[in-house]
């Protein structure tokens, strides 16, 4: 019966979850199909409160205290920031109460995690109607239906380049594809992991299009550690795998130095020098840095002074946090998402992470990389995966990484 009630709740917490990662398809299909947008937000207030009435046993919906604390205090810094600061739309009140909500989701949907083929099957879905959708569109299959947006460019020739987008920003695109991947690691079957490995070729084509530096970066970094799993994750190793990450790097290199990857406008891009590049992400930095010695400062002063500077948002989220809530906030984005990380990372490195805690890791990672290079303080997909690594860290501090099949 116990065994019957857990499976049910997973279950839950996997679709709740999957229509969260959704939220960016949802609103892009309702916006070209009816013209209308759906904001998926909107759905979490009803997922939490059901979470929280038809929870497993006793497990508590909220965090443990210390992080549920700081969680607060991030929180209440933002919604200070919006109501006193004029730069700050007060609208913001909605997306940081999203947020909030959204990491509690992934939190609870993570300490309830132990059946990796589901998991696996549920990522491989959303990833990949994520890329069929990019793909299709990139292509112009069927413009009318799956249409894009393009930004132009100047290249270091001075020649206009247009950059696709669907969907969302292209820089942020890395964060709805990126976990096509995972079922690599989370499925048993092999026609799953086949299609996984379509899908993830497909999804580098789909960032490569987009022009993302960032992304493919992050991308090229997550399966790079799929492929190095199983020397972290606990269980037997066959000999062959320890070959796979050689392969990888040497199959990068190749196509790097054979000059396919330059047949890429994204290949252009990694040699610009303006704002959008790499010279904005470390002025964006340094601007935290400078700021950050100003007691004055320690205060929300919204982003108004750094657009007079620049003409452009900080593209640093730990600078986009200390300017939207002060030093509370930048706190509470070092304790809610770079120490759950260290915290898990050092778990795998001594072979005590099962799969679906390995999974989460690289997630982390991937939310982490793209967060130095673009501003998503209130983005619910890196919330989502600050809380699932709280959740991955409850998951084994209960004594069960996975739980019994039997009762």
């Amino acid at each position: 019966m116990q065994n019957r009630l857990y499976k049910r709740h997973e279950k839950a917490c996997i679709i709740i979850i999957a229509i969260v990662l959704l939220d960016a398809l949802m609103s892009y299909l309702s916006r070209s199909w009816t013209g209308l947008h759906i904001p998926t937000n909107a759905f979490l207030p009803f997922a939490i409160t059901y979470l929280f009435f038809q929870r497993s046993g006793k497990m508590p919906i909220f965090p443990p205290m210390t992080w549920m604390l700081f969680l607060v205090m991030t929180t209440v810094s933002f919604y200070i920031g919006a109501l006193m600061v004029n730069s700050i739309p007060v609208q913001r009140i909605f997306a940081i109460s999203a947020a909030a909500v959204t990491f509690m989701v992934g939190y609870y949907g993570a300490s309830n995690a132990s059946t990796p083929n589901s998991w696996g099957r549920m990522f491989l879905f959303v990833g990949g109607m994520y890329t069929f959708i990019c793909v299709v569109a990139l292509l112009k299959v069927l413009p009318r239906v799956f249409p894009t947006e393009s930004g132009v460019w100047l290249g270091n020739s001075g020649k206009p380049i247009l950059r696709p987008s669907v969907m969302v920003n292209q820089n942020f695109q890395v964060l709805y594809v990126f976990f096509v991947s995972f079922p690599l690691v989370l499925c048993d079957s092999k026609k799953i992991k086949a299609l996984a490995a379509i899908a993830s070729v497909f999804a580098a084509y789909v960032l490569a299009q987009m022009q993302t530096r960032s992304g493919l970066m992050a991308y090229g970094g997550v399966l790079l550690m799929l492929l190095m799993s199983p020397l972290f994750i606990r269980g037997k190793i066959k000999k062959w795998l320890f070959f796979m990450p050689v392969v990888f790097i040497g199959l990068m290199a190749y196509l790097i130095s054979s000059g396919l990857f330059s047949n890429f406008a994204v290949y252009e891009r990694f040699f610009a020098n303006d704002y959008r590049t790499l010279d904005g992400r470390i002025y964006s930095a340094l601007y935290l840095f400078e700021k950050i010695s100003q007691v004055s400062w320690w205060f929300p002063h919204g982003e108004s002074e750094f657009r007079n500077a620049t003409g452009n948002i900080p593209h640093f989220n730990p600078t986009a946090f200390f300017l939207r809530g002060g030093m509370p906030a930048l706190i509470g984005w070092i304790v809610l998402f770079v120490v759950p990380s260290i915290l898990l990372g050092l778990r795998i490195l001594k072979k005590r992470a099962n799969k679906i805690q390995f999974v989460f890791f690289a997630a982390t990672c991937v939310s982490l990389i793209v967060q130095f290079s673009l501003n998503l303080a209130f983005n619910e997909q890196v919330w989502l995966w600050a809380g699932i690594s709280v959740g991955a860290l409850k998951q084994g501090s209960s004594k069960r990484s996975l739980r019994p099949k039997h009762a």
